[in-house]
């Protein structure tokens, strides 16, 4: 599911129900380790009081974030093929 999928399949914005179960860990899933990190640590650092913001927020923005990462890792320059 990494660097193999098409952007028509993932849409740019839209609710994803798998990150609002799982969380900053959606984003893990799907290489993108530094957002996770950072809602992950949002969520422990604040004792928990913003980990439903923070799951909410997952559920909002997993689908862009994830549009995002393709298109960005689409206009690398892939020097292999030079």
């Amino acid at each position: 599911m990494k660097n193999k999928m098409e952007l028509k399949n993932i849409p740019a914005s839209g609710w994803s129900w798998l990150a609002l179960i799982i969380g900053p860990f959606w984003y893990f899933i799907h290489g993108l380790v530094g957002k996770g990190v950072v809602l992950l640590l949002i969520s422990i650092l604040s004792v928990g009081v913003a980990a439903p913001f923070v799951w909410i927020y997952c559920a909002l923005r997993a689908k862009g974030d994830l549009h995002e990462k393709i298109l960005y890792d689409k206009s690398r320059i892939n020097i292999e093929k030079i």
